[in-house]
């Protein structure tokens, strides 16, 4: 028989037909005519479809060659193949514009296992998809409905939660967390637009991942769909034994994170696992407050500088042109600041500090004065203020993202999207920080609120011998008696004021910047060991409390009545219970009635006022808003302070301007007053404290 089919006519219908069709080449005929291809009564079989074929359109093809056959088929197994691996794709597609940079830049190891994660999800999704890519059944209606759901939460949430601080949702974020269900969701602000359009958008996508693989996946035999399910739930219990990353690099695939965070959580809640977070801070909810109308002395910007971990005694708190301490940039970038010696923060670590800051609240405040109360951009909305917050502080560290989450905060700008491989204890570079801060200074409209946050000086420190004029350094061995370590630490604190002289003079240079008054001061000091052989949060010492503090404002943007109560409070004993206050009255609410019941909370004073706050004053690092893992707490007014550590059953009192050094114990007698009043602020001694979770009622309600 000849290679080539002949042009088919009425005479090829009979018994050589299947022998034609069954050819491998391709056979195109004209159209018959009626006379040619009349049609065959009662055919069947391949009579009949051979009488189907020549009543065909002309250029129809007869028969199908085996290679166009082939390149079908495959077309329709790599359709099925793609749309399996669509999940995976879109999210490593997805985290790599994203990221691309920082996945890049990692080393072999961290490159090679975010292949290797990557690999994983492929799996994982695929498997999953392929359960549900029958369109009946129950078996691939629960799977359809697994990976649409499951699908839709992970890349959802991860996606909203990038968008916000920069980083993927991990275990770190979630441990604290005091639900599951609150935890499936990051605890997102589900109010903001642009996080419920991400939950939307990835279960847009997950619909449509699941409507494409039903249409392109072969259907084969039905034993497959409960293999591949069984396969499913093997492969997802795998991934809990891999090693995710999950902290600063986080070189694993967002979904896995997710995975690997829920788990971990599961675990602890289970008593599976144990975990030491000693965070009591949930999310937060504060108050509404009423639009009103701002009425400062003078019309002004106002900028708060908060530094990290700095002693007040390496640093020259009033202008000093012979200025030889560690902030020498600083001191020359504000020659006309008004300085405060004697400034105290009520605690030595930087959540419940930063909540006395921005709230005005005593440490000890009840949950729920803590959890309710407006922060200073809150304040400052309602009166019309533009806010913003750039802050080289992580948000995931401890979950300190819950203090400023749902502030009135128009402009925010983390550690993370400054470096996306920010350190998780030291933050971008504080240089960084202050370019970034110059970079949104332009798009803030006056009158406007700023507070502009370093992290630079915290352990383990930011160190460059380049910017290092205090020698011989000695980096590992902190000791009172150590010069070479002070020398170390105040080479951290020079590198870091270089950025906030930096920022000082770039302000000073813009229009806005002649019409904005500076505050300045540290969330805590930081110890050389002198009583806790540790950083900072162990104790109210000075050394941990005693911070650096002053205001500066150009000529004419403070009134004299203000310059002058500054003045005079120079040298007075001033605490961070009197910031708030302060930035209210620059931001000219302090005496608004529609916050009376706020200000009533707060025991500070503004220092641009001449009063002065006498009453006892708390200081602890266990509070509502971060509980350290060894209590201490205490209680100052005036120089008199009484102090107890975790290991102590009762208070000790010094005179911190007798004796700085805090070493001779003045005993009860003395210091009767402060005694009582720690009584009464204390439940119990810190040593049988316990956790504050066992202490629900604990706090004082203003």
């Amino acid at each position: 028989m000849n290679d080539r089919l002949p042009t088919v006519g009425a005479e090829a219908v009979g018994e050589g037909a299947p022998a034609l069709l069954d050819r491998a080449e391709l056979a195109v005929a004209p159209r018959p005519s009626a006379e040619d291809a009349p049609p065959v009564e009662g055919a069947a079989g391949p009579a009949a479809a051979a009488s189907r074929l020549l009543a065909a359109p002309a250029g129809v093809a007869v028969a199908r060659p085996r290679r166009a056959r082939r390149r079908a088929r495959w077309r329709r197994r790599l359709s099925g193949v793609l749309a399996l691996l669509a999940p995976a794709l879109w999210i490593v597609g997805a985290d790599l514009v994203r990221r691309s940079a920082h996945l890049f830049a990692l080393d072999r190891t961290h490159r090679v296992g975010y292949v290797g994660s990557a690999a994983v999800t492929a799996v994982f999704w695929a498997l999953l998809l392929y359960a549900a890519s029958r369109r009946r059944g129950v078996l691939t209606h629960v799977a359809g409905a697994l990976f649409v759901g499951l699908f839709g939460l992970l890349l959802g949430v991860q996606n909203a939660f990038r968008s916000l601080w920069g980083a993927y949702l991990s275990l770190d974020v979630v441990l604290p967390a005091e639900s599951v269900p609150r935890a499936l969701l990051g605890d997102l602000p589900l109010g903001r637009a642009k996080v419920l359009a991400q939950l939307v958008l990835a279960v847009v996508v997950a619909t449509g991942l699941l409507h494409a693989a039903r249409r392109l996946v072969r259907r084969r035999r039905r034993i497959t769909r409960p293999l591949a399910a069984v396969a499913w739930v093997a492969v997802a219990c795998g991934t809990l034994k891999i090693p995710a990353s999950y902290q600063t690099l986080q070189s694993t695939t967002p979904d896995l994170i997710y995975v690997h965070a829920l788990a971990g959580l599961a675990r602890v809640k289970l008593g599976i696992t144990r975990s030491d977070r000693t965070v009591m801070l949930q999310r937060r909810s504060p108050a509404a407050l009423a639009r009103v109308s701002a009425a400062p002395a003078r019309p002004r910007n106002v900028l708060l500088l908060v530094q990290e971990s700095l002693r007040a005694d390496v640093v020259c708190a009033d202008y000093d042109p012979a200025c030889e301490l560690a902030n020498r940039d600083s001191n020359a970038a504000a020659p006309g600041r008004f300085g405060f010696t004697q400034l105290r923060a009520v605690a030595s670590s930087t959540a419940v500090s930063a909540t006395t800051l921005w709230s005005g609240l005593r440490p000890t405040a009840s949950r729920e004065a803590t959890h309710t109360a407006p922060f200073v951009w809150d304040y400052a909305r309602a009166a019309g203020y533009d806010t913003a917050y750039i802050s080289g502080q992580s948000p995931l560290y401890n979950d300190f993202r819950f203090l400023i989450q749902d502030s009135a905060i128009e402009h925010f700008v983390g550690p993370l999207q400054i470096d996306s491989a920010a350190d998780f204890w030291t933050g971008p570079r504080d240089s960084a920080v202050t370019d970034a801060a110059i970079a949104e200074w332009g798009r803030l409209k006056e009158p406007f609120l700023a507070v502009v946050h370093y992290s630079n000086i915290h352990a383990p420190r930011v160190y460059d011998r380049r910017y290092a004029p205090f020698q011989p350094v000695d980096r590992g061995n902190p000791s009172p008696s150590n010069e070479k370590y002070k020398n170390y630490y105040k080479d951290v604190v020079y590198l870091s004021d270089l950025a906030v002289g930096k920022l000082l003079r770039a302000v000073r240079a813009t229009k806005s910047g002649q019409r904005t008054v500076v505050v300045y001061t540290s969330d805590h000091g930081e110890s050389y060991h002198e009583h806790n052989p540790g950083d900072h949060a162990g104790t109210v010492f000075d050394e941990e409390i005693r911070v650096p503090g002053w205001i500066d404002a150009p000529a004419g943007v403070v009134s004299e009545a203000e310059a002058v109560a500054m003045r005079g409070k120079r040298d007075a004993l001033l605490w961070h219970v009197d910031v708030l206050p302060t930035l209210l009255d620059l931001l000219g609410v302090w005496d608004e009635p529609a916050f009376a019941g706020f200000r009533s909370a707060m025991m500070g004073h503004p220092l641009t006022r001449p009063e002065l706050t006498t009453a006892p004053v708390p200081l602890s690092n266990v509070s509502w808003a971060w509980e350290y893992r060894y209590p201490n707490w205490g209680v100052m007014q005036g120089s008199q302070k009484i102090v107890a550590r975790h290991t102590d059953s009762a208070f000790h009192c010094f005179d911190v301007v007798a004796d700085p050094g805090e070493i001779k114990d003045l005993g009860p007698a003395r210091c009767r007053t402060l005694f009582d009043a720690g009584r009464a602020l204390f439940p119990v001694a810190p040593a049988r404290f316990g956790r504050l979770r066992d202490q629900p009622s604990w706090g004082d309600p203003r």
